[in-house]
């Protein structure tokens, strides 16, 4: 199916990018392991030793999707570089086929991943960082972490629900005069339950104390009342942590049924869209890097390894630039929502189709 140079290549290809993807997980490990060394003295006489463990092994699927572009974009520049500082690129070009041709398998695998990744995101990562939320609230919980109660709030839920909260304790992860809602697909009242005070179980397992529930589905409203009530919510305390729920911590899928619901209540959703196209953006971005990468990894034949680190750092930085101005510009409403979360994708791809035009000249 590949030639013997393609194959050649892409063992090239994929060791390097294997190898850097090591060191660069490798080394955040290390960086949050002497953020957090102080934190965990204090409680490992009451800690296992496998929470320590779960704790990083849990970030680490999360953090691989945003360390990913990185990796790529070195690897494309190490490998072709090395290959032509050791004059080899000169057999591919004898061969009169293009430079896309050689790199077909490697490219052929990126997409593959991209793909993958995009689809079973809240599989393959957040599951695991909600884990690590949790298990994260665990540990800081027995270091007597003091933070305020986040009081008289309102705040959309998964499945068309809507909690109406009198308080929120970030140290226990309790709730206190809550009221959640349910609504139907056509935002009817669907029921209602009310509860004196809610203690977090695990896997979005919640426990109601003194729980009146209302039923509205029928023609009359049916009533029940609970000393104890257990509900499966789907909200972990980390939902009700913050005002303002950061992105890197939502799917896009859950970023994405915000948005419906938005626009469902008649609210102003273009944030939302922005961020959705943002995040699905940012998981192609691998592929971008990788056509940006090809044009540049030619320019020299010395010092493979210094320019690799120093095109890889460059382009991260003028990446994010260019990503965030298209952010910024979304959630103003000056740029479409797709196309603002797609602006430093498609700001990249134009340059990268320049360079390769001036690269074949």
């Amino acid at each position: 199916m590949f030639t013997t140079l393609q194959r050649y290549i892409f063992k090239q290809y994929i060791a390097v990018l294997s190898a850097i993807m090591i060191v660069l997980v490798g080394f955040f490990i290390l960086v949050r392991f002497t953020e957090e060394v102080n934190h965990f003295v204090t409680i490992a006489d009451t800690t296992p030793f496998m929470e320590f463990v779960k704790y990083f092994l849990y970030e680490i699927p999360y953090t691989f999707t945003y360390l990913f572009p990185l990796g790529v974009m070195f690897a494309t520049v190490f490998t072709l570089g090395r290959l032509n500082s050791n004059r080899e690129l000169y057999i591919l070009f004898t061969t009169g086929k293009g430079m896309f041709h050689h790199l077909k398998p490697v490219c052929l695998v990126l997409t593959v991943i991209c793909v993958v990744f995009s689809i079973f995101e809240d599989e393959l990562f957040y599951v695991l960082h909600r884990k690590h939320r949790v298990l994260a609230r665990e540990l800081r919980n027995q270091t007597f972490y003091q933070t305020s109660e986040r009081v008289n709030f309102v705040q959309f839920g998964s499945d068309n629900k809507v909690y109406m909260i009198k308080g929120f304790d970030p140290v226990s992860g309790s709730l206190r005069g809550i009221n959640l809602i349910y609504l139907t697909s056509e935002n009817k009242f669907k029921s209602l339950v009310s509860s004196e005070r809610g203690n977090y179980l695990s896997e979005g397992e919640w426990e109601f104390f003194k729980t009146y529930i209302r039923d509205f589905t029928g023609s009359t409203v049916k009533y029940q009342y609970d000393q104890k009530k257990r509900l499966h919510l789907n909200e972990d305390p980390y939902h009700f942590d913050r005002v303002y729920i950061k992105i890197e911590d939502l799917s896009a899928r859950e970023v994405k049924r915000l948005a419906r619901k938005l626009e469902r209540i008649g609210g102003n959703s273009k944030k939302s869209w922005t961020d959705y196209h943002f995040k699905v953006a940012n998981y192609y971005s691998a592929l971008i890097m990788f056509f940006f990468a090809i044009p540049l990894s030619i320019f020299s034949r010395n010092a493979v390894l210094a320019l690799s680190f120093f095109f890889v750092l460059m382009t991260a930085f003028v990446y994010i630039v260019f990503a965030n101005v298209g952010f910024l510009l979304g959630h103003i409403g000056i740029l479409p929502p797709y196309f603002a979360g797609w602006f430093g994708n498609i700001v990249f791809f134009i340059v990268s189709a320049i360079f390769y035009y001036k690269f074949r000249k």
